[in-house]
């Protein structure tokens, strides 16, 4: 449990359809959040092409005024080792 209850969310695209990585937090023991609120821990942003964009920037926005952890998708696949 490499996540122990952390909240994570995910914005743009990534690799894998979204219910298989939201499935991929919760197999590694975290919480799949669909917002950025103060208890996000992570938020993981996929590939964006053409830079920062709507829903993404306004979540990326609040992770940094929150202390949010921000990371790519391979860096929190790192994180939990898969």
């Amino acid at each position: 449990m490499k996540l122990n209850g952390k909240t994570v969310v995910v914005t743009g695209k990534v690799s894998v359809p979204r219910t298989s990585f939201q499935a991929l937090v919760l197999e590694h023991g975290g919480i799949v959040g669909k917002s950025v609120t103060r208890t996000t821990d992570i938020l993981v942003t996929g590939d964006v092409r053409g830079g920062i964009q709507g829903d993404v920037s306004l979540k990326f926005i609040a992770a940094c005024k929150n202390g949010t952890q921000v990371m790519s998708e391979q860096q929190f696949r790192s994180l939990i080792g898969a």
